[in-house]
């Protein structure tokens, strides 16, 4: 995501996530729990196109579908050490926030840097979106939208 020029990507195309998404300490894969069964998302095998997103935002999305493998439950513990998570709210080290606020059956997505008012960066119609986990750098915020799958927001300005 780091060359992307997109500020969000849906890196996993999915109904059926059932827990928050897991940083890999080196920050290269997300573990996401689909079904029940723990699978490793890597990033390098990731190639983006662009689609969009609420509020009509352009978003990255997967040209192909994404190469993943399965997890043991150990090293998805493991990693999850390396990140924060949180199903709403999340706070990096310098105070920038980022909430999924939930809006009767809606939910906006909003960053707050240190000293600033919250910033929308967008908001559903009709879709769940929640389970926050902040990157090991906390550059990057990972999250599910029910209805969509697992997005990956960066939180540092260009």
């Amino acid at each position: 995501m780091a060359h992307a020029n997109f500020a969000s990507v849906l890196l996993l195309q999915s109904q059926s996530v059932d827990e928050h998404p897991i940083w890999s300490p080196k920050q290269d894969a997300l573990a996401v729990n689909i079904e029940g069964k723990w699978m490793s998302l890597p990033f390098g095998s990731v190639t983006l196109a662009e689609g969009k997103w609420h509020d009509g935002r352009p978003i990255g999305v997967l040209k192909t579908a994404a190469v993943m493998s399965p997890l043991d439950e150990k090293t998805v513990q493991g990693w999850e050490k390396s990140g924060r998570y949180d199903p709403r709210r999340v706070e990096t080290r310098d105070g920038t926030v980022a909430e999924l606020k939930p809006d009767e059956l809606s939910t906006e997505f909003l960053i707050t840097r240190k000293g600033a008012k919250p910033e929308s960066q967008w908001k559903s119609e009709m879709e769940n979106c929640h389970s926050l986990g902040l990157s090991p750098d906390e550059n990057y915020v990972a999250y599910i939208c029910e209805l969509n799958g697992v997005v990956v927001t960066r939180l540092t300005e260009r």
